[in-house]
């Protein structure tokens, strides 16, 4: 909702406006009175009036800064265009406003590891184990969690999450996986810690564990009824644009808290996988996993100045547009503000110093026109300089 107050929220410029205005007037009007003055001796005749409006008009020009307008409408164009590419939106100014200093951001693990970022590289089954259906059984329990996981069982499930079965009295034990009961069979799919803490017997030795795991990969275990039905060894990847956009995060200064109910997601294997420092990571613990939520959940309608799809990659070009938004704007502001006290400072020395009198006043008014074009073409180079 309020799409059209977003669309025209003012802009910094138009803040910066409402008192550099004020302030450009009284500095040209000050010097106009004073100068006319000075030269004429009043300021009704008509040599003196013209005289004055002459002076004043001169330091409006060298004040004006006729870039002021592309300090922020042209970043946040530039921006605007390259969002839409990934199909978010940043509705107007007002979201940098709301956004330029955020500093960390809420993401599930699904977000950060999306389809394709976790397999089994090789999978035990145990004696006495009917394959196909502890298969179904260890996804129904990862589904149900939310977790990564899932994506190990795409071959059993195919898609079609209907065939999986209800879980009941489920659990997540932090750190080190979850627990369900299905069809009065108690179900356990996480790692070696977790195995123990249960009294599961059966566990392969360590040195075992490591035949099947190569460098990286995780061991998690399913066990059905008490026993152990497999062993998987998973592999966890980063993805290319997700990683990209988490260290373009990273070096804007926002941090990344996560949730994630998986036991091989730890902040040292984040910050390895997507090269990011250890102390820009927070995975939360499973007691506000229900803040977490509470903040994240769907809702029918929201006033919100911008939009996206909800994937990782989008939500972080938005947040990194705001940041390119405004630092571009208050470069440009910071580039005018000086052109336009070197402009007034620089009239006051034409007219200390005569410099009027001489001939190359009759060009003043070129002289002007040339100053504010070099003024709008360094605030242009200033305000596109950074990209997204």
């Amino acid at each position: 909702t309020d799409f059209l107050k977003y669309s025209y929220s003012p802009d910094i410029a138009d803040s910066y406006c409402i008192k550099a205005v004020p302030a450009c007037m009284i500095s040209a009007l000050i010097p106009a009175i004073v100068f006319t003055f000075l030269r004429n001796g009043t300021l009704f005749s008509a040599e003196g009036t013209a005289f004055g409006f002459s002076v004043y008009n001169m330091f409006i020009c060298a004040g004006a800064c006729i870039g002021l307008p592309l300090t922020a409408n042209l970043p946040l164009d530039i921006i605007s265009q390259k969002l839409l590419r990934s199909r978010g939106a940043i509705l107007g100014y007002k979201s940098v406003d709301e956004l330029y200093d955020v500093n960390s951001v809420l993401v599930s693990a699904d977000m950060l590891f999306p389809e394709g970022t976790v397999s089994a590289t090789s999978v035990k089954i145990f004696p006495k184990t009917r394959t196909n259906e502890a298969l179904l059984e260890a996804a129904s329990l990862a589904f149900h969690a939310n977790s990564i996981m899932i994506q190990l069982f795409d071959d059993v499930v195919k898609n079609n999450y209907g065939i999986l079965y209800p879980v009941e009295n489920f659990s997540v034990e932090e750190n080190m996986g979850y627990c369900g009961w299905i069809r009065n069979k108690r179900i356990l799919f996480g790692n070696r810690d977790l195995m123990t803490s249960h009294s599961i017997e059966g566990l392969p030795s360590k040195s075992k564990e490591s035949e099947y795991a190569e460098s990286g990969q995780e061991i998690l275990y399913l066990s059905v009824s008490g026993n152990i039905s497999a062993m998987f060894a998973v592999e966890v990847r980063s993805d290319k644009k997700v990683k990209k956009w988490a260290k373009r995060l990273c070096k804007n200064k926002v941090s990344l808290i996560v949730k994630s109910t998986d036991p091989c997601i730890t902040v040292k294997k984040i910050s390895r996988l997507m090269d990011i420092p250890v102390d820009m990571i927070k995975v939360i613990p499973k007691r506000l996993h229900s803040d977490f939520d509470a903040e994240t959940s769907s809702v029918e309608n929201l006033s919100s100045s911008m939009v996206c799809t909800g994937r990782f990659t989008s939500l972080a070009q938005l947040l990194t547009g705001c940041k390119i938004v405004y630092s571009s704007a208050v470069r440009g502001l910071i580039i005018n503000t000086v052109f336009m006290l070197f402009g007034i400072i620089f009239c006051l020395l034409l007219m200390i110093t005569k410099a009027y009198e001489t001939d190359y006043i009759y060009a003043s008014a070129f002289a002007m026109a040339e100053y504010n074009i070099i003024c709008t073409a360094i605030t242009y180079l200033t305000v596109t300089a950074k990209k997204l």
